[in-house]
This record gives structure tokens, C-alpha cells and sequence, in this order.
């Protein structure tokens, strides 16, 4: 009898033990992306995607060298605040929707739907084969293209 209590008291109290865990606030108030992700590989500069998380609140995506679009922030909700519509500005819901943080011309902006984004390209570069397609400027300016004069700053 004293070891089935012993043991339902043990279970009991490490029940009370996780849910105060799962319940605890994070300790820091402000942890820098690099200190959480992984970014080896990653062409940004640890300062660039430290501001990237601070502006947006997210940390943004790795990327490697070789595939990827700099700045994506994972995990954008449409119509919530993002402050990242100058530079940088796509993202994806957690269901992989692409989306693009739209100033609203009062310092702040939204997450709307964006047109499907192709990755980087460069500003002036041909684009007819692409017009239905959006993209991003390697210094992070969001582009559409315009047959006549290729990619042109949106």
C-alpha cells in the first residue's frame, strides 16, 4: 500500500512540475534571432537578420546561398501589424500562403495576400516571361514587372 501511494504521489507531483513548466515565461525579454536559429550558410550578416527580427517580431527564414528569398518572414498572418513594407517585405503563412507586409502609410502595415513570388531578381533586368510573377531586389526592394523596362520597384 505505501509504495502505490508512493508512486501516485510521485506522479502527481510531476504532473504539477510540467504544467508549471509549460506555463513559465521565457526569461529574456528579447533573445536575437542568432541566438535561437541556426543561420550557417545564410549570405545576410547576423546584424541584418537581428534587425529583421526586431522590426517584424519574427525571426526570418534561413537561407542558403543557393535558394531562398533574403528576409522571408515564416509564420505572417494575414491582417496582423508587420513594420517591414520597405525592405524585405515577404513572408509566409504557416500553410506556406505568400504574403507581403503593405505599408498603410501611417508607420505601420499589414499582412496582405501577395502575387506569387519568383525570388531575386535584378532591378531593370528583362521580365516578360515573368509579368505574373512578383520578386525582390537583391537589397530587399519588392518588384513587379513591367514588360517594357523589366523589373521596376513596386
Amino acid at each position: 500500500m505505501g509504495r502505490k501511494v508512493f508512486i501516485a504521489a510521485l506522479g502527481i507531483a510531476l504532473s504539477v512540475a510540467a504544467i508549471a513548466f509549460a506555463v513559465s515565461p521565457i526569461a529574456t525579454a528579447f533573445t536575437k534571432c542568432t541566438d535561437q536559429i541556426d543561420y550557417a550558410g545564410d549570405p545576410r550578416s547576423n546584424a541584418e537578420i537581428n534587425s529583421i527580427g526586431a522590426s517584424t517580431g519574427q525571426c526570418p527564414t534561413p537561407m542558403s546561398q543557393q535558394y531562398g528569398l533574403p528576409g522571408l518572414v515564416d509564420g505572417a498572418v494575414e491582417g496582423a501589424a508587420c513594420y517591414n513594407w520597405q525592405r524585405f517585405p515577404f513572408g509566409q503563412t504557416s500553410n506556406g500562403s505568400q504574403m507581403i507586409c503593405a505599408g498603410q502609410g501611417d508607420g505601420t502595415g499589414i499582412w496582405v495576400r501577395a502575387i506569387p513570388i519568383i525570388g531575386v531578381r535584378q532591378i531593370g533586368s528583362p521580365c516578360a516571361s515573368e509579368q505574373q510573377y512578383g520578386a525582390q531586389s537583391p537589397d530587399g526592394a519588392p518588384l513587379v514587372c513591367d514588360v517594357s523596362s523589366g523589373w521596376v520597384p513596386n
